[in-house]
């Protein structure tokens, strides 16, 4: 079932005038992800919709006219290098999920609009995987009408950089050094317990059941923080500026939680929050949840904040 945004996030956060297809993305849902880009004055950039399970049959590709849209798929392994660089296809998303495996895996789900399959073909031979020396990158054609998902599958402890642009990003059960920039679309990071430095701008921004040493820079978009388990093991320090930020915790989390907000509207629905419960826009606010050391911080710069417990 998906989570519901808070109407204080959700009026902030379309007076902020970011596009339909970002609303689309509500906080705190990893399974599925639904996008468009941000240049919606070019019809021919793709719509996708990527399923909770990896593999280009859950990929549809849509280009908003009425020509055919004609796929292919491409599968390749290469190497574990010590530091792994990937570069998501252009309006493309980037899916990157840790295993037991020590070679790297991957799947690069292609698609062109077309009259005739004759024409697709021609489109889908300049869309091109790169895979060596450490990178892993996706080339195409300058003509719009494609678009290319792209799925990479690594060892656990992996250290890599991704980054994206006008797409989603999709990290999952990761215990190395990942740093990770995107621009115009959603990032998901999911069972992360490594160390982390994320920046967003333009696009919400979801961090779910982690550990670790995390950064995360959030700028012109919602910051859902789901807090799991008993503790935070390690620092977990993340910001959202210009952008509601919703927090939640389970029943008896142990580790010290810090919450600020710069000038936003404050709400607080756990009872350790004591007599802070709501404020207007314009208070600052500063909470502070469970024992010590604190080892989560939180903040909200021109936004509201909202804390709730995991099961709201």
């Amino acid at each position: 079932m998906r989570k519901q945004t808070s109407p204080v996030a959700l009026a902030l956060w379309i007076v902020m005038g970011l596009v339909a297809s970002l609303l689309a993305l509500r906080p705190g849902v990893v399974h599925e992800a639904r996008f468009m880009p941000l240049a919606m004055a070019m019809p021919a950039s793709p719509m996708m919709v990527i399923g909770a399970e990896q593999g280009c049959s859950n990929h549809e590709m849509n280009f908003g006219d009425e020509r055919h849209t004609f796929r292919a798929e491409e599968h390749r392994t290469m190497a574990a290098p010590a530091s792994l660089t990937i570069e998501a296809a252009k309006n493309g998303p980037l899916t990157v999920r840790g295993s037991d495996r020590n070679d790297i895996a991957i799947t690069i789900c292609k698609a062109a609009a077309a009259d005739s399959q004759q024409q697709a073909d021609a489109v889908l031979r300049q869309i091109k995987l790169v895979a060596d020396g450490g990178r892993i990158a996706v080339t195409g054609p300058d003509a719009d009408h494609w678009g290319a998902a792209l799925i990479v599958e690594v060892p656990r402890a992996q250290a890599l950089t991704a980054s994206a642009a006008n797409g989603p990003v999709s990290l999952k059960s990761l215990t190395g050094n990942v740093g990770v920039n995107i621009q115009n679309g959603p990032l998901s990071m999911d069972e992360i317990s490594g160390n982390l430095r994320a920046e967003a701008k333009n696009g919400p921004v979801d961090l779910k059941r982690g550990s670790g040493d995390v950064e995360i820079n959030s700028h012109n978009g919602p910051l859902m923080i789901e807090l799991t388990g008993a503790r935070w093991n390690g620092h977990l320090t993340a910001s959202t500026h210009n952008g509601p930020l919703q927090v939640r915790l389970p029943k008896g989390f142990a580790s010290g939680v810090e919450v600020e907000s710069g000038n936003g509207p404050f709400s607080c629905r756990l009872d350790s929050c004591g007599e802070l419960r709501r404020s207007m826009p314009g208070e600052a606010q500063h909470v502070k949840i469970g024992g010590d050391p604190v080892v989560v911080h939180l903040r909200a710069d021109h936004g509201p904040v909202e804390i709730g417990s995991a099961m709201d």
